[in-house]
């Protein structure tokens, strides 16, 4: 394990130093291209290596340090060829000055991915003003919590709690994935994020579903005796105001046709005529809420892909046929909103986000 993350970067090191036996003109700008592109390998271990040093992510450093090097190799691979096919001086520098470029502006890309956009916390703003208006004099706001996937406490839960107790939302509503893949069976990750939750207030109350990563003893040692937050476990919660009633639909996440059988046949529950926020960790099934006419459906999961590229897309999406990335879509009656979420991949995954910061979502219903 230790030695393999080295690989793209040895074979850098093999190709500069063969560069003895080119020809003495081609020699300078074969290892112009090695020594810059080999410092780069290298600071990309340090960036890797610092962060939970840092207190900021504490995924591995191995199997991202791979990742990058091996791209970074890719475009050195064909460097070394064109130098050796150059025929004018120039050619060579501009060879050298094009790679330069790639491996330091991936570099300043990486840091940017890893320390920056992480902690970037974002506010998305969905104002649904045909609603009811619940409260008389101004809409009622519903604050959306979705994948925070802690591993310890970091600045980007700190601002979170700092920015909720700013917003003051009438309503919040969690939406799943509470604990890194990675930490689930850490105890100090467990009693830290247990700890975030109690210290989540609004008026109207805190309702909390699970996500696929929030097992039954997770939930339970999570939410057990916190008088703060009401789990929903596959059932229907009026929740009175002084304009009318919202009904909470929250469904229990166990596995997908479970799910599904669970959420068509709770949706006919509704009142008619009722107005109906439904709470599910995987979007997919928006066609079963606008089926039944539910209004507006909350949910997570893919963590907008996380690292998004140019003509590329979305590239860390836990379901790749998933239609429903990041955003607002409109189904039919029913209002979908995934969520980008607030914390990240587990695994063998960097820790990393690009183009793609952590959001909370502020639902606005009624004028």
């Amino acid at each position: 394990m230790e030695i393999y993350r080295f690989l793209p970067l040895t074979a850098i090191v093999i190709l500069t130093t063969l560069s003895w036996r080119i020809e003495p003109s081609l020699r300078l700008a074969w290892i112009a291209a090695g020594i810059i592109t080999t410092l780069c390998c290298l600071s990309d271990w340090l960036l890797l290596a610092r962060l939970p040093q840092l207190g900021l992510s504490f995924g591995p450093v191995n199997a991202p340090l791979f990742m990058f090097n091996f791209i970074r190799l890719v475009p050195v691979s064909i460097v070394f060829p064109l130098i050796a096919l150059a025929g004018q001086s120039w050619q060579r520098i501009f060879i050298v000055l094009v790679v330069s470029i790639f491996q330091v502006y991936f570099l300043v890309l990486a840091y940017s991915s890893l320390y920056i956009e992480p902690f970037r916390l974002t506010l998305t703003d969905l104002e649904i003003p045909n609603a009811p208006k619940f409260l008389l004099d101004r809409p009622l706001r519903i604050l959306q919590l979705s994948d925070l996937h802690v591993e310890h406490i970091t600045p980007r839960e700190r601002s979170m709690i700092e920015e909720v107790n700013t917003l003051s939302p009438d309503l919040i509503v969690l939406t799943g994935d509470y604990i890194n893949k990675s930490f689930l069976k850490n105890s100090q990750t467990l009693q830290e994020t247990r700890q975030l939750l109690s210290r989540l207030h609004a008026a109207y109350g805190v309702y909390a579903i699970n996500g696929n990563l929030d097992s039954p003893d997770i939930m339970t040692y999570l939410f057990k005796g916190l008088e703060n937050i009401h789990v929903l476990n596959d059932e229907i919660v009026p929740i009175s105001f002084p304009g009318g009633s919202l009904y909470l639909v929250g469904v229990t996440t166990i596995d997908f046709n479970r799910d599904y059988m669970q959420i068509e046949s709770l949706l006919p529950e509704l009142p008619s005529n009722a107005y109906s926020l439904l709470l599910y960790h995987y979007p997919e099934r928006v066609d079963i809420a606008s089926t039944f006419g539910v209004n507006i459906f909350l949910a997570g999961d893919t963590h907008g892909g996380q690292v998004r590229l140019p003509l590329v897309g979305p590239v860390a999406v836990a379901h790749s046929d998933n239609r429903y990335i990041m955003g607002q879509y409109q189904v039919g009656l029913t209002t979908l909103y995934v969520s980008r979420g607030l914390g990240m991949q587990g695994g063998m995954w960097p820790r990393m986000r690009f183009d793609c910061p952590p959001e909370m979502v502020l639902v606005s219903l009624g004028k």
